[in-house]
């Protein structure tokens, strides 16, 4: 991850070496399921943030994820 140029947020990179990928898995803060690129910004609320990413395949079957907990304070 770097920082993006706006306060609380960050530009995440994704890469993955998934048989057949087709597309990533993102929740926030335990969320629905949406598809995301390999590179997006996150936006920070205040207190922890919960982003979790996993790989899809072509026939739908989703790999391992991958989560990181960050603390924010907007000070």
């Amino acid at each position: 991850m770097c920082v993006a140029k706006e306060r609380g947020a960050f530009r995440v990179h994704l890469d993955t070496e998934t048989p057949s990928f087709d597309t990533f898995l993102m929740e926030i803060d335990g969320g629905e399921k949406k598809t995301v690129s390999s590179g997006f910004t996150w936006t920070l609320h205040p207190g922890k943030n919960h982003l979790r990413i996993r790989p899809r395949n072509v026939l739908g079957r989703e790999g391992i994820p991958s989560w990181i907990v960050l603390q924010y304070a907007n000070k």
